[in-house]
């Protein structure tokens, strides 16, 4: 048994003061007889009165006052089927929540006075249907169609514009929503369970007129097709106002400016919201007076033909109150005959007279009673016994057959949120989170705060079960809230099981900065401080609980500069905690050796507010030490000592950053190992064939080396970046017997080297090279390499013996360049070569003049070195050695690189020739090579020759050095006969050079080709920008307005789709 009128029960209460009372009254009243005088006397007196029967006439009474009050409640059992129909319109209100509706030319302001004609709207209503769109220049649908105006006016109570983080206005975009949630979006009209479109449809634009960002005839015309009249309601005046501002607490702290610092002024444009009504045959309404709109709206629907929606059948209760009307009414009559006396009594009216005015008044009452029975006898839908039955199962872990149970009534209680949030809970503990977290959404229409923390805590729940932890933190922060507001709850394990996940999202949507430290820690402390051996790291972690310090070894004299780079440290940071809340919050310094003194230091003191507010914006932030002079003094002495570089910020912040330091020591501090050697007679004695080496400002290294019986020498020089400078500097190289001082070789420019060759050393025992700057500006690192070689057949290069596929010389993926290779007399160079992966294999050789390089060579001669060896690179077969693709030898002879003239300060004896290290160059590329490896196979004349990759990538091994990229040696030698074909003087005739104008060294050409590429592209920018400042700011502030949302679920999906844009009039 249920009741339809719980509320009558409470009538029953009415009983116990009743009962108290009447026996209150008894115990009075036989207290008055006995001090009227003798109680027997009295009851002899008074014998015509029976007490018993008085006594059951008072608990008739009673009885019946408990069957009338039950009676009243309309209890109900058994079930009938009742038709059910209803006939209304489909009407959408689609509300404008940009900024310029707060302002106050309406009272109290135009969106509150907006709500509240709606609000009074809907109180007239009786069975139309009613949707919310809300709209800025972002528009969604906030409530589907349904009769629940409760659910309506629940929406309107908590939106505000503070919680759109997308400012600006689109009529367009409302107009479209609107009408896809009046049509049923893209349901079939056909299809099972599709939507019942009434023939008279109506949108309720709501606004202040002022759209910014769309054309709102398109979508006006596009409703009129089908068949949907839009009523525009226009709110505020032409005059305008102000729009205001607020902080967080609410309070105004002025009032909205533009870009140009103008106060902005909202006016209300109703020549286009008449032109949107005009066109879809609706009308314009302005609000001037409260009640205005809702009247009018009120008018207007009713002239439009309503349609029957529903004409079903519905289980519904059976009322059974006359069940125990009835007994009421006996009982009362009943009562009356009881409370009579024995005998009749003397004069008056007779018993009949006096009982028929009871009996008229019983009756009376009792019509009263049963007409207050009666009223509202539509009995309401059945209750939720199926929905307690599936409540048990969930309990029980039956979680599928609740679902089963649950599922024909869905049509019945789709609008109900009990419904949902029972089949969330099924859905749940089938761990469909999806599901579950939709059905939680559904049932967020509810008002009662417990029962809404509830669900919230429930849909926190599946949406951890997505791993969504965002929106999981922000439903059960939502929900402690709620939880907070009850005085009295039910269940108050909630608000623990609240506060509980909420620490637990907290926890996986921000864990501590600690657990992004990078690799480097420990180092908060001079004894720990990580020594740097790069200049630049990356991926770097900065937490407020720790310093980070870095250890430089520093010499006096010595440059320090450092940078940082400072980021977000997560992809998506905690919307209540600021990037940077001051300058000064974080910290950039150098330390000196005691591990406290700070020598510079960098803390952003002078950036303003309009610099600290675009650094949040962007979350990006720079601290910088310019370059300073580590002297003695700073130091504390002459000796080397370390320094320290300390990254610092408050407690609570965190980035993630980069470190770029720019150490330059003096040039002393980088000497090699041989110095003093800067005249011929301390040359340093060299051993081995590679080495690195330094030189300074005004110095010049004198070098012996013993070729140990070879009969070919080749000499090497690569000069490196200078740390101060980064440029290589700029050198000369000479070869002399060191005995009578003879110069057998001088470096001659071959690409980024200079190379020295002595064809023939004869009788030389010992060399002495000289490496000599250009000018007295010339300091930094370079490398040495000699290639001494004895007469074949022994006198072979390391990689012999490699005369054949089956035992061909291995090249890794960084040896790309093998130098000064050997082809001795009948024998032919085999090489192991790795395939590129996605481009074509390309190498080539280049073959050396067998007199290189004589200085005494004649450069007016077109073969200076002799006639070059005639040599054939090949890919052959690894197993059969057969030629696969033969390279094509040059027909013509070889261009001539450009050589560095003489500069005017050469301390030399006589000038350079005008000559460079002529090579014969030749290369194949090779296609769709299945293989992971190929052989490469030199043949021909004996001779010298270099094999390199043209493919790009570095060098290695020990007869290898490194070089300028090949590919860019042969795009300079293409370059170069291309100029010899179009006649330029410069390579025909190289002997007219000596005009004055020194040539451009080789070397130079890729730096410059590189520097016009990266103008070019300054000029032409890249598509793919990075977000501007604007950008970046709209996405800060949506982010933090999702915080701040009222778990409007519809809002943050319209969100994902929100394009990445700068919205100018953003009001």
């Amino acid at each position: 048994m249920v009741f339809a009128k719980t509320d009558n029960l409470y009538w029953l209460a009415l009983l116990i003061p009743l009962a108290v009372a009447w026996i209150s009254y008894e115990v009075w009243r036989r207290g008055v007889l006995r001090r009227l005088g003798d109680l027997p006397l009295i009851e002899a007196m008074t014998a015509s009165f029976n007490p018993t029967r008085k006594l059951a006439a008072r608990i008739c009474q009673l009885a019946a006052l408990v069957l009338l009050t039950i009676a009243l409640a309309q209890p109900q059992w058994g079930i009938s089927d009742a038709p059910s129909t209803r006939e209304g319109l489909d009407v959408v209100f689609a509300m404008d929540l940009s900024r310029s509706m707060l302002a106050e030319d309406v009272a109290p302001n135009r969106l509150e006075a907006a709500n509240r004609e709606i609000q009074t709207f809907m109180t007239r209503l009786a069975g139309d249907r009613v949707g919310l769109v809300i709209f800025t220049s972002l528009s969604f649908p906030q409530a589907p169609l349904t009769t629940d105006y409760a659910a309506i006016n629940f929406f309107l109570r908590r939106v505000h514009p503070e919680q759109i983080p997308v400012g600006g206005t689109s009529l367009g975009a409302a107009l479209v929503d609107a009408t896809e949630l009046l049509t049923g979006r893209a349901e079939e009209p056909e299809a099972e369970g599709a939507m019942v479109r009434s023939p008279n449809q109506v949108i309720v634009l709501i606004t202040d007129g002022e759209d910014h960002e769309s054309d709102p005839m398109v979508a006006a015309r596009r409703a009129a097709e089908l068949g949907i009249r839009v009523v525009t309601v226009g709110v505020g005046s032409s005059e305008g106002a102000r729009v205001p501002v607020f902080d967080q607490h609410g309070s105004r702290r002025g009032f909205l400016r533009d870009r140009n610092g103008e106060y902005v002024l909202s006016t209300l444009d109703d020549a286009t919201l008449r032109k949107i009504a005009q066109t879809t045959g609706g009308t314009y309404i302005h609000f001037d007076r409260p009640g205005a709109v809702s009247n009018a709206l009120v008018g207007f629907l009713d002239q439009l033909e309503r349609t029957q929606f529903e004409d079903q059948l519905r289980e519904r209760y059976i009322n059974r109150f006359m069940i125990f009307l009835i007994p009421a009414f006996l009982l009362t009559l009943l009562s009356i005959f009881l409370g009579q006396r024995v005998l009749p009594t003397v004069g008056g009216s007779s018993f009949g007279g006096r009982l028929g005015k009871r009996v008229r008044a019983i009756l009376g009452l009792s019509l009263v009673a049963l007409l207050l029975g009666s009223s509202g006898c539509e009995p309401p839908p059945r209750p939720d016994a199926a929905i307690e039955e599936a409540n048990q199962l969930i309990d029980a872990g039956e979680f599928q057959q609740a679902l089963d149970l649950m599922a024909p009534l869905a049509s019945t209680y789709d609008d109900r949120p009990e419904y949902h949030y029972n089949r969330g809970r099924a859905l749940l503990g089938l761990e469909d989170f999806e599901g579950a977290r939709e059905a939680f959404a559904r049932a967020l229409t509810v008002d009662d705060p417990e029962f809404r923390a509830a669900i919230l805590y429930n849909l926190g729940l599946s949406l951890a079960g997505l791993e969504d932890w965002n929106q999981a933190h922000d439903a059960f922060r939502q929900g402690l809230k709620l939880f907070a507001t009850v005085e009295e709850p039910e269940d108050p394990e909630l608000g623990e099981a609240l506060r509980h996940n909420l620490e637990v999202a907290l926890r996986a949507l921000y864990p501590p900065c600690a657990t992004f430290e990078d690799e480097l820690e420990p180092n908060n402390d001079p004894q720990s401080a990580h020594t740097l051996e790069k200049p630049k790291l990356e991926e770097l972690t900065l937490c407020g609980e720790n310093i980070d310090l870095f250890k430089i070894d520093a010499v006096p004299g010595t440059l320090l500069g450092v940078s940082a780079t400072f980021k977000e440290l997560r992809d998506e940071p905690d919307p209540e905690r600021v990037f940077l809340p001051a300058p000064g919050a974080l910290r950039l310094s150098i330390i000196a050796p005691d591990g406290q003194t700070v020598l510079a230091i960098d803390e952003g003191l002078d950036d303003d507010e309009d610099a600290l507010r675009g650094q949040n914006a962007r979350g990006e932030v720079a601290r910088a030490i310019e370059e300073i002079v580590l002297s003695q003094q700073l130091l504390g002495g002459p000796r080397p000592a370390p320094v320290f570089i300390a990254v610092e910020t408050d407690p609570g912040l965190e980035f993630a950053y980069e470190l770029d330091v720019h150490f330059v020591p003096p040039c002393e501090a980088l000497e090699d190992d041989y110095e003093p050697n800067g005249s011929a007679s301390t040359a340093a004695a060299l051993e081995g064939k590679e080495h690195q080496l330094h030189i300074c400002k005004g110095d010049e290294d004198w070098f012996t080396f013993k070729p140990d019986g070879a009969e070919t020498l080749f000499v090497d020089l690569q000069p490196q970046p200078d740390l101060e400078s980064e440029e290589p500097p700029q050198l000369r190289l000479e070869v002399r017997d060191a005995s009578s001082g003879e110069l057998l070789a001088r470096g001659l420019s071959a690409g980024n080297r200079l190379s020295a060759g002595i064809p023939n050393l004869g009788d030389v025992d010992e060399v002495r090279v000289s490496v000599i700057p250009v000018d007295a500006t010339q300091q930094g690192p370079y490398t040495l390499n000699f290639y001494p070689f004895a007469a074949c057949p022994s006198g072979n290069d390391a990689h012999w013996p490699n005369n054949g596929p089956d035992e061909p010389a291995t090249l890794s993926e960084e040896q790309q360049e093998v130098r000064y290779a050997r082809i001795c007399p009948g024998e032919s160079d085999f090489f192991s070569v790795p395939v590129p992966e996605e481009e074509p294999l390309q190498w080539g050789i280049s073959s050396i003049p067998p007199n290189a390089w004589h200085p005494d060579a004649d450069p007016d001669v077109e073969l200076p070195y002799g006639a070059f060896p005639a040599h054939t690179l090949s890919h052959v077969d690894p197993v059969l050695g057969e030629d696969l693709m033969v390279a094509e030898r040059p027909e013509s002879t070889p261009s001539r690189p450009p050589a560095a003239s003489a500069p005017d300060n050469a301390n030399t004896d006589e000038a350079p020739p005008l000559l460079a290290a002529l090579t014969l160059d030749q290369g194949l590329s090779i296609e769709e090579l299945d293989d992971e490896r190929a052989i490469l196979k030199v043949t021909g004349e004996p001779g010298f020759y270099h094999l390199q990759s043209l493919n790009g990538g570095g060098s290695g091994g020990s007869n290898s050095q490194d070089q300028n990229d090949p590919q860019e040696q042969q795009r300079n030698q293409d370059e170069q006969e291309d100029q010899q074909e179009s006649g330029d003087p410069q390579h025909e005739e190289p002997q007219d050079q000596n005009d004055g104008e020194e040539p451009q060294d080789e070397s130079e050409a890729p730096q410059d080709e590189e520097h016009a590429s990266e103008e070019q592209q300054e000029a032409h920018p890249s598509p793919s920008e990075e977000p501007t400042d604007d950008k970046r700011r709209e996405l800060m502030e949506i982010l933090r307005a999702l915080e701040e949302s009222d778990d409007n679920f519809q809002l943050k999906k319209a969100l994902e789709d929100v394009p990445r844009r700068h919205i100018e009039r953003d009001w």
